[in-house]
């Protein structure tokens, strides 16, 4: 397996641990220590890659974080603070993880055609958010956008390793494209609001990690990002989101079209 293929498999298992980092946190002990072991190997991983400074950087803060909440008050902890900062919304305290909410505006007209267009790029690919077990989550939640980014960086890798051009220049243009019109738009003033909001713990690292993966991604892709410069204005009464208190995010947020 040559630099480029191990490359962007290290790409594709950040982005892994990006949306299962934004999906509902683990309840059980043993998942944490499986998560700081993984997040410890992509670490000396990173510290290895040229360029790569600022995300191993933030990746040693977010295993620190990750390893504070591997008991049970800890852990408890940490779902209290996933549901007051991305389901919970009403308290006013919370941040949208939907792209929309940001890009969108008031125009619900603009805000399904985005919607439309993101479906568009996992239609594409032939995946889409899964919908079993009574789980409906929105395509531009952040969780499903970054699971869609790891897919695509893994296919990436397959056709590397398997020398064929023809797929891996399908995937890169993609993995451009979905960086400029979708995920690089929202994700810094996100991620800035997450940290100003918790100011410490496990979801400040959590969107240090996200700015730095995104930004070292964008430099290694050849992409400009144009990012919001702040949050938009919260509508007084914000809409019920798609799931409740209790009905979390599974990590599996995308499967393949016809699967339940």
């Amino acid at each position: 397996m040559n630099a480029e293929v191990i490359h962007t498999l290290l790409r594709s298992r950040l982005y892994a641990v990006l949306a299962r980092g934004f999906s509902a946190p683990p309840r059980e002990a043993k998942q944490w220590e499986s998560q700081v072991a993984e997040t410890g190997t992509l670490l000396a991983a990173f510290q290895e890659l040229p360029g790569a400074v600022p995300v191993a950087d933030a990746l040693r803060v977010f295993q620190r974080a990750t390893a504070a909440a591997t008991d049970q008050p800890a852990i408890e902890a940490v779902t209290a603070d996933y549901l007051e900062l991305f389901v919970n919304l009403r308290s006013g305290a919370g941040i949208p993880p939907y792209e929309t909410e940001y890009t969108g505006g008031s125009n619900d007209f603009f805000k399904n055609q985005q919607l439309a267009d993101l479906m568009g790029f996992y239609n594409a690919f032939g995946v889409g958010p899964r919908g079993g077990d009574g789980f409906h989550e929105r395509p531009d939640h952040i969780a499903v956008e970054l699971e869609f980014f790891q897919f695509l960086v893994w296919k990436e890798s397959r056709a590397r390793e398997a020398g064929d051009t023809e797929h891996l220049a399908v995937c890169v243009e993609a993995e451009q494209a979905f960086l400029r019109e979708h995920l690089g738009c929202w994700l810094e003033v996100f991620a800035r609001a997450v940290e100003k909001t918790v100011g410490e713990g496990l979801y400040p690292a959590l969107a240090k990690l996200l700015r730095a993966a995104v930004a070292w991604d964008a430099n290694t892709l050849g992409v400009t990002l144009r990012p919001l410069s702040a949050l938009p204005p919260r509508p007084p009464e914000p809409e019920p989101m798609t799931c409740g208190a209790t009905d979390f995010v599974p990590l599996e947020s995308l499967c393949p079209r016809g699967e339940p």
